[in-house]
């Protein structure tokens, strides 16, 4: 079955349950996309707005605020049993994500683009493979974005790619804090009062996806440490169990 899908992608065939955002599937044809013009309408605008200077988390805001349904809420719109494991199931709205994964997406473009994931066994979990490792099919179906326009598009997207400049004493918390409300990632804020950590897409987005909330670094400093202590209470013999640990002998390095 991995044989004849490999060889369907090779060929330039659709083979994925769901067309990427701004096509559908061919009703003569399965295996050939179409474009899906209201969708696709949106594509076109998105690389548009991306040429004349606005950011990735603008255009989210924008589209949000317009009330344009995110790619996962308009498959679900049309009745399409769709499930998005990049995200959680009740955000329904554009990010910053998204809209980066439409600009780089050869798909609009007319070249159709599979094999994005390898599973190296029938009920293993899927790997992502490198972009070098995808299978790439010029010329396949009608485009959305001119190869000009595309060309113009992924150079600005290497001009606008930085280097994060992470500090050295990086959060502790770094990746473990969820907003309560929407279950994204919190980030961290540095204001006149001092570090505190606050919903990510409230930040980005505004108040039409998550309320305001925070809470200070050193709130959440002290709430940890007294559950540390309090687990380190309940050890009977703490001193001889550290006195036990630096007996041990180091391990010997290779």
């Amino acid at each position: 079955v991995r044989s004849a899908i490999q060889s369907k992608q090779r060929r330039g065939e659709f083979v994925g349950a769901f067309a990427s955002y701004g096509y559908q599937k061919d009703p003569a044809n399965h295996n050939h996309l179409i474009p899906d013009p209201p969708a696709a309408q949106v594509v076109q605008r998105i690389f548009d707005l991306f040429e004349q200077g606005h950011g990735k988390v603008k255009i989210a805001k924008l589209l949000n605020a317009e009330g344009i349904p995110s790619p996962s809420e308009y498959k679900r719109m049309l009745g399409e049993r769709y499930h998005n494991g990049r995200k959680l199931d009740q955000t329904a709205y554009w990010t910053y994500a998204t809209i980066h994964r439409i600009l780089q997406n050869q798909m609009y473009a007319g070249h159709m683009e599979q094999g994005r994931s390898s599973r190296p066994a029938m009920h293993g979990k899927a790997r992502q493979l490198d972009r070098a490792a995808w299978t790439v099919v010029p010329d396949t179906h009608q485009a959305i974005i001119g190869q000009t326009q595309w060309n113009r598009v992924q150079a600005l997207l290497k001009q606008r790619t930085r280097t994060p400049d992470f500090p050295a004493s990086q959060s502790p918390f770094a990746g473990f804090l969820r907003c309560g409300d929407c279950g994204r990632a919190m980030v961290k804020t540095k204001g006149a009062g001092g570090i505190y950590y606050s919903c990510g897409s409230y930040k980005r987005y505004g108040p039409t996806v998550c309320s305001k909330h925070s809470i200070a670094h050193g709130t959440l400093e002290q709430i940890v440490l007294d559950d540390l202590n309090r687990l380190l209470a309940r050890i009977p013999d703490l001193p001889a169990l550290v006195r036990k640990a630096r007996a041990r002998p180091a391990p010997r390095s290779a």
